[in-house]
């Protein structure tokens, strides 16, 4: 996944931000995916 994210020029604290915030997620290790809206908005999915 992190390959991926300086792909798309985002930073693990933007994924972390958003998982914190809409799932209470917070560690890495408990999100399975995160996508990046058309809207720019992250949605987490959770690894549970």
């Amino acid at each position: 996944m992190l390959r991926r994210i300086k792909e798309v020029r985002i930073t693990e604290a933007d994924i972390m931000e958003a998982a914190r915030t809409t799932q209470g997620i917070v560690e890495m290790k408990d999100i399975k995916y995160a996508f990046i809206e058309r809207n720019g908005a992250i949605s987490i999915i959770s690894a549970t």
